[in-house]
């Protein structure tokens, strides 16, 4: 597929099917001057995204209940996501997903599917 046309493809899908707004960030490993580290998490971009719940999960850990829930979001084609990056809502910015894979690269996709856990408790 021609690149240009590829684009425009791509462009339309998340015009029509991502109505969310994302924010996602990645972790940066700093020296904190005393010989050991810090992670610090910057806001890579704000982009538009669909969420999609695919699956919901609760376990008994230390007499604990722990929910885990699995999520697929679409964006563009050929935005920078990796795993290991978060999603964030800016509305709710407790609300934390962990980004587990990308099928970026795949094939030449109109848009890119990305799996997502969400933890709570």
């Amino acid at each position: 597929m021609a690149p240009q046309l590829r684009e425009r493809l791509s462009a339309s899908f998340v015009r029509r099917l991502c109505q969310d707004r994302i924010e996602v960030h990645r972790a940066y490993v700093e020296s904190d001057g005393m010989g050991g580290v810090t992670t610090t998490w910057r806001k890579i971009d704000t982009i538009p995204a669909r969420m999609i719940n695919k699956s919901d999960a609760e376990q008994i850990i230390d007499d604990a209940v722990r929910s885990t829930a699995v999520w697929e979001m679409l964006v563009h084609s050929g935005f920078d996501i990796q795993a290991h990056d978060r999603v964030t809502f800016p509305s709710q910015p407790d609300r934390i997903f962990d980004v587990i894979g990308t099928d970026e690269g795949q094939t030449e996709l109109l848009i890119q599917k990305v799996g997502l856990v969400e933890r709570m408790g």
